[in-house]
């Protein structure tokens, strides 16, 4: 089937790229010590939503803030479903990251996945090609499944029904018997989808090291309480192998 390529999304990916080729050019010319160092995961920020929580919103904020770089649910999709975009990113990585990214992907697949195998292997490829590089905001895809939280902090936005509800009936126009209706959906939808491609769903709250609610504090006091919150954690690169842990 002929893949239809998304301009916006390839700028995105281009911008992406070209800042981590020259992390690798600069990486490549570092000293024999910097040169022996094992490869590492992160920093990174996986920020979980509820729909209409203002999730994608305080994402945004976050990276802003930090100077990251953020990998929504639309551009980790695009990466994982087009293999010619996906080796670009590879190719970034130096060699020994690249040959310690098939271990962290048989790592986090033992145990922690229902079905659906194949998407499944091409999303945590994704996940964990973006974690190597690091300085990274990664928004949904399930990444505080998939990802260690040593070397990052895994957050939940959410925000009471009423709330959710009273902002989609505004976005889209709708009444609010249509807007709790279409909220249930979405719900369901989110719910099936962590499910199906995450044993560890079941307790979701576990993976978790921050849950916080837009409904007083808004984006922009959320983004700083989660800023802060990283930096008081002082999250670092975590080194491969990874001490033996739980689900991921």
């Amino acid at each position: 089937m002929r893949q239809v390529r998304t301009p916006g999304l390839e700028r995105i990916v281009g911008r992406h790229l070209h800042i981590w080729e020259i992390r690798r050019q600069v990486a490549r010319r570092r000293d024999a010590e910097a040169a022996a160092e094992a490869p590492g995961l992160g920093p990174y920020i996986t920020i979980s939503r509820l729909p209409w929580a203002e999730g994608d919103a305080v994402a945004r904020r976050v990276a802003d803030r930090l100077g990251w770089e953020l990998f929504d649910r639309e551009l980790v999709n695009f990466i994982a479903r087009d293999a010619k975009t996906y080796a670009q990113f590879v190719a970034c990585l130096d060699e020994k990251s690249r040959r310690a990214m098939d271990d962290w992907i048989q790592t986090t697949l033992d145990g922690a996945s229902l079905g659906h195998l194949r998407y499944l292997r091409h999303l945590k490829r994704v996940l964990i090609t973006v974690a190597l590089h690091g300085n990274v905001v990664i928004l949904g895809r399930g990444a505080n499944f998939v990802l260690p939280a040593e070397a990052g902090l895994r957050v939940l936005v959410t925000g009471s029904e009423k709330q959710r509800r009273q902002r989609l009936a505004a976005v889209d126009d709708l009444s609010s018997r249509q807007a709790a209706k279409a909220l249930r959906r979405e719900d369901g939808r989110r719910l099936d989808f962590l499910r199906t491609h995450f044993a560890g769903a079941a307790r979701e709250m576990e993976h978790y090291d921050l849950v916080i609610s837009t409904d007083m504090l808004g984006v922009e006091a959320a983004a700083t309480v989660i800023t802060d919150t990283f930096y008081t954690l002082d999250r670092r690169s975590l080194p491969y192998p990874p001490a033996p842990g739980g689900e991921a």
